[in-house]
């Protein structure tokens, strides 16, 4: 794919149920529940994120673009 080495890519997906079990996290998509606030995340960033990490930290995706913005030193 020729990803230069010092791109950062992201990748999130809302794959929890709009109504239903959402494993065993209460609540559902849209709720302020675990359930519905839990989502699959990638980030690949060589050099400053190890490959194969694993974290369980609470992150938001608010903030992405102020995020990479200052990453890449734009104002």
């Amino acid at each position: 794919m020729g990803i230069p080495c010092e791109s950062v890519s992201l990748l999130t997906v809302p794959l929890q149920p709009i109504s239903g079990s959402n494993g065993p996290f209460l609540g559902e998509k849209l709720s302020t529940w675990e359930g519905g606030l839990r989502v699959p995340g990638i980030a690949v960033w060589p050099g400053t994120i190890a490959a194969g990490r694993v974290s369980e930290d609470i992150v938001s995706t608010l903030d992405i673009y102020a995020t990479l913005m200052d990453v890449a030193n734009v104002v």
